[in-house]
């Protein structure tokens, strides 16, 4: 049986395969003025958003760890900044990694070293539960906030969100859609969770299906109520 092809995507684009940074700057060029993410009473339009991801990419080639097939690992609740690195990695050929949250001891370290990452970024909420980095392969750690006192023995180098202001904008790259866009960790239900490679066609054919399925609209508001990670 044939499977339909999924006409939004192909007219975003032209194409029924995509690249998560192809798809993005296609639809920022449509709606740039329009909400593109809405938290805590504070808006972002498209255009804000890419404002946002290359500020991100701008700091991740400045760290040395922005080039294609670097992971980034992610430790982060539900906020812009888990979207921001998401797509700034993403948009700079890199693979994404985000970690459970309620995640820690013996299995975050263990996902910690197999990610092969080394920069995360994280929260002040999250000092307590994660452990000595540098071990790990984590060679920076980004806080979304102020750095919090004794984050100091994560890694080598810890630094706050201000950092990225720094750091000139970072172009956004040319990315094939059979590229791996990141690495997710299975539930780990039956066992030790495994390392899923995603890629980036992967997650743009996914959207463009549901957004079809679901009959959404450009004036229709997403509750974000799952984890990102």
């Amino acid at each position: 049986m044939s499977v339909p092809r999924p006409k939004n995507l192909i007219d975003l684009v032209g194409d029924e395969r995509a690249s998560l940074p192809q798809a993005f700057l296609a639809r920022v060029s449509r709606s740039e003025d329009a909400d593109f993410v809405i938290w805590e009473g504070r808006r972002w339009s498209y255009a804000q958003a890419l404002e946002e991801v290359c500020l991100v990419r701008g700091f991740l080639d400045a760290a040395g760890v922005g080039a294609p097939g670097e992971r980034i690992a992610s430790f982060l609740s539900n906020q812009p900044a888990a979207i921001w690195t998401w797509f700034a990695t993403a948009c700079g050929g890199g693979e994404f990694v985000p970690l459970n949250r309620n995640h820690k001891g013996a299995v975050l370290a263990d996902m910690i070293a197999r990610s092969r990452a080394r920069l995360m970024f994280t929260e002040a909420s999250a000092l307590d539960v994660l452990p000595p980095l540098e071990p790990l392969g984590i060679e920076t750690v980004v806080f979304t906030g102020a750095v919090p006192g004794g984050a100091g023995r994560l890694a080598p180098n810890v630094v706050s969100w201000d950092a990225l202001a720094t750091s000139s904008p970072g172009e956004i790259r040319e990315v094939p859609p059979h590229a791996i866009a990141g690495l997710l960790y299975t539930s780990g239900t039956t066992g030790r969770s495994k390392a899923a490679l995603l890629t980036h066609n992967h997650y743009i054919r996914s959207a463009a299906r549901l957004t079809e399925a679901y009959g959404l609209c450009a004036h229709d508001v997403i509750h974000t109520w799952p984890p990102l990670f």
